[in-house]
């Protein structure tokens, strides 16, 4: 459950996970790097645009399915 203080009061969300998205500085300290299924990308890895969060996730599938 995620508490969000909103101007129009607290908000509640149910969630299994949640992905922390705020600033622009790469910010890895939630990835659990001694699992090598957990793959860092968008900008936890570097700060980019969409299009560079997009082409980043697309490169590691092709890389994962081969």
């Amino acid at each position: 459950m995620l508490k969000i203080e909103a101007r129009s009061g607290v908000k509640e969300l149910k969630a299994d996970s949640i992905v922390s998205a705020i600033g622009f500085v790469p910010n890895q300290t939630l990835a659990d790097k001694s699992n090598p299924h957990v793959h860092v990308i968008g900008d936890a890895n570097f700060v980019s645009n969409l299009k560079g969060a997009v082409w980043y996730a697309n490169d590691l599938a092709i890389a994962l399915s081969n």
